[in-house]
């Protein structure tokens, strides 16, 4: 993480579950298409299960690990320790709807349910590459600066709301 940055490993990532998810609903169309209610030859299943691990092995190298780290590091120091719960929370909530709706969806949608991940694994990679600025070798105290240079965020973080970590009053008000 720390040698090849964060958007790189969430970029290469994404990239290779999107494919891995691709491959796997491809195989399974070529199949279920030709013979529905068949079981799967072991060649295609070996194939989804070696896709499968491939996927696992991507997430394992990236959006698992950097979903934990990126939030503890783009958050200011005074609102850290709420950013990072609230971000992992609705991680957390996120990933049981998933699991708990995987079923259904392969049931509904058969080998779409992959493309459909597919297409959310795209979405989330092309947010990132666009939205999220790299936090490699930056001190969590500097990270105000990175928002501020960032080409998109920048419109929101004011200098203004800036006091060095200090609580500070607004005058005129009581």
């Amino acid at each position: 993480m720390d040698r090849t940055g964060r958007r790189p490993l969430f970029i290469v990532g994404g990239v290779g579950m999107m494919l891995c998810e691709v491959a796997i609903s491809w195989i399974m169309a070529d199949h279920l298409g030709k013979h529905q209610g068949v079981t799967m030859p072991r060649s295609y299943a070996t194939g989804v299960l070696v896709l499968i691990c491939l996927c696992t092995f991507s997430f394992g190298l990236s959006w698992a690990p950097l979903r934990w780290v990126v939030p503890s590091e783009i958050y200011p120091v005074e609102v850290r320790s709420a950013g990072q719960a609230l971000s992992i929370s609705v991680a957390l909530c996120l990933s049981f709807v998933e699991l708990q709706v995987f079923i259904a969806l392969l049931c509904a949608m058969k080998y779409g349910v992959f493309l459909f991940y597919a297409g959310w694994l795209l979405t989330m990679t092309i947010f990132v590459a666009a939205f999220l600025p790299e936090t490699k070798g930056m001190p969590i105290e500097a990270m105000r600066s990175v928002w501020e240079r960032h080409w998109y965020w920048k419109r929101f973080v004011n200098d203004g709301d800036h006091h060095d970590g200090r609580v500070v009053a607004d005058e005129g008000t009581d």
